[in-house]
């Protein structure tokens, strides 16, 4: 009587409308799987909301890209199969989107290498998409794209967006990710509900920016990452909500960055050094400067400073490059006189470090407690630190000027990393044992570091690897 029981198939007794919900829940691939259970499960998945397609994962007998290339197979041949597998990617998209019963889209995600014969396809799926109230739109053409257009953002043979598309007004979009295309017209003013939007690796005007700032209000996060042409980023309306503001290697940015932003939590700027006018961040949380891209001074460099230590006064996280620990000691004496101020706010202090060879000046500075700013400092991480004198400099300055340090993490070079048989790790140990004999303002203050294990990361390789095997299937067999 019990067996019988346990055999029973409840989920027959369900309603239809509780299966559709369940099936909703699941991937794409799984919830297509589902057709073959039953009659009554045959077309359940046409009901999914949430549609995602990448070219990465449409393998099967085409082998990745890295593997093909090993193979010795000539340039062409390599070319005709990622056309062959970016068709596979657009007819199933098309034929799914086709196939949907549902009334409403919420999340579109299309990743793959587009080609001029695909336009029409993508428009019309961006029509239908709009149509149905489409919540989340994810575009990525970027798939091989780097070797068939050098990267020029303004090359015919990438994907435009119809003025037409700029005309409907959603009041649904609130997501927008875009990437390898065009956005067409100059006048792109986005879309009124608005509130994620992440462009990358596209030509982009500074009107465009500023015509998304001045009609979506409601924008909480802009990214702007590998942004071409755009000279100039403003973004002042005294009404925007922005929360997160990411601004990594667009070019040439001549004219720098003007941001009046009462709202911002949190800003990320990763590119060489440019002119910055930062007003009223009163909300900011953590801010992440990285100048890698700079070579050489420049002539802006002499400010930073003052960006630091005044236009992100109030940003309790803090993470900086190895370009700004450098340039700081080489300023005049108003830099010094200017880190004779309290950073009240600052609790966390990340330093990416490559003081190998530089001067470190600021030993010879002495700092009063009541006016250090690292006065509140509580927690400061060290990664790429390679044992050198300067940078053992620098730790034991913040251990002497850091009042009230509780922790100090040294996170090493990859030089360092356990099982590849390179560097000596006893160096990082004696560093830190070293450290710790240092006579520390804070009596409290932990100082720890952290080896990368090779057999960890390979490990994380081989997971992923028989993950990705593991999705080798092409959905559209169970049709």
């Amino acid at each position: 009587m019990a067996q019988s029981q346990s055999n029973v198939d409840r989920f027959s007794f369900l309603p239809e409308e509780i299966l559709i919900f369940i099936v909703s829940l699941l991937p794409l691939r799984e919830a297509v799987r589902t057709s073959v259970l039953s009659k009554r499960w045959y077309k359940l998945w046409t009901y999914c909301t949430s549609i995602e397609f990448d070219e990465t994962n449409f393998t099967g007998t085409i082998h990745d890209d890295q593997q093909l290339q090993d193979s010795g197979q000539s340039a062409g041949t390599l070319r005709q199969m990622k056309k062959v597998r970016s068709d596979i990617v657009v007819e199933s998209v098309h034929h799914t989107l086709q196939c949907l019963q549902s009334p409403k889209i919420s999340r579109l995600d299309v990743r793959f290498g587009y080609r001029t014969r695909y336009c029409d396809f993508v428009n019309e799926w961006i029509s239908l998409c709009l149509r149905k109230n489409i919540e989340e739109l994810h575009f990525d053409f970027s798939v091989g794209a780097f070797h068939r257009f050098d990267f020029d953002p303004f090359n015919e043979g990438l994907f435009c967006l119809r003025d037409s598309v700029h005309a409907t007004g959603s009041k649904s979009l609130w997501v927008l990710s875009l990437s390898f295309c065009n956005l067409g017209s100059p006048s792109f003013h986005g879309f009124p509900a608005l509130k994620k939007v992440s462009l990358a690796r596209l030509g982009l005007r500074k009107e465009v920016v500023e015509n998304l700032v001045d009609n979506c209000l409601l924008l909480k996060t802009l990214s702007l990452v590998e942004c071409r042409y755009l000279d100039h980023i403003k973004i002042s309306h005294p009404r925007l909500r922005l929360r997160r503001l990411i601004v990594r290697d667009c070019q040439p940015l001549t004219k720098g960055i003007d941001l009046y932003a009462p709202c911002l939590q949190y800003f990320e700027y990763f590119g060489p050094v440019v002119f910055f006018q930062l007003y009223r961040l009163t909300s900011l949380v953590e801010a992440v400067l990285d100048f890698g891209l700079q070579r050489g001074f420049h002539s802006v460099s002499m400010k930073l400073s003052n960006l630091l230590l005044v236009d992100l006064y109030r940003a309790k996280s803090l993470t900086v490059c190895g370009y700004l620990l450098r340039i700081l000691p080489a300023e005049d004496a108003t830099s010094f006189h200017q880190l004779r101020r309290p950073l009240p706010h600052l609790k966390n202090l990340t330093m990416v470090t490559t003081l190998d060879k530089e001067k470190f000046l600021f030993q010879d500075l002495e700092l009063e407690p009541s006016v250090s700013p690292f006065r509140h400092l509580k927690v400061v991480e060290v990664e790429n630190f390679q044992g050198s004198t300067n940078e053992i400099k620098l730790l034991k300055f913040l251990l002497q000027n850091a009042w009230v340090l509780q922790k100090m993490a040294v996170i090493p070079h990859q030089y360092f990393m356990v099982g590849t048989g390179q560097g000596d790790r006893s160096i990082i140990s004696g560093v830190v044992d070293e450290l710790r004999r240092c006579d520390c303002a804070s009596p409290h203050v932990m100082i720890s570091y952290r080896l990368i294990t090779f057999s960890s990361v390979a490990i994380t390789i081989n997971m992923a690897s028989s993950l990705s095997s593991a999705f080798n299937f092409f959905c559209w067999v169970s049709f």
